[in-house]
């Protein structure tokens, strides 16, 4: 019982060190991410918002609570009605679609 208390302490760390790797990871790469200050969404297949860089703040209306809310019901001041099809062609296709946006 001992023995197999002890490997589950050194399979627990080892597990905590890897969650904390990934931590550390996701850090990184969300600073990066700010720190091009270009305006980033990630949508998963549904539409839902999964992540996004500050500066989409400036362009929708995204707080962190929005975070698994669908993309499409969010408020915005964009006069792009078919984004919504364009979101699930980028995503179905993998081929990006950029747009300029002007205040």
């Amino acid at each position: 019982m001992q023995s197999m208390n002890e490997e589950l302490q050194t399979v627990n760390n080892e597990l905590q060190a890897k969650v904390n790797e990934f931590v550390k990871a996701n850090d990184d790469i969300k600073n990066l991410l700010n720190t091009t200050e270009i305006a980033t969404l990630f949508l998963d297949k549904e539409l839902n918002v999964r992540r996004f860089t500050d500066p989409v703040k400036n362009i929708v209306k995204l707080r962190n609570v929005d975070i698994g809310r669908p993309f499409t019901e969010l408020a915005n001041d964009l006069q792009y009605p078919e984004i919504g099809l364009n979101a699930k062609q980028v995503i179905k296709t993998l081929i990006t679609n950029e747009r300029m946006y002007h205040n």
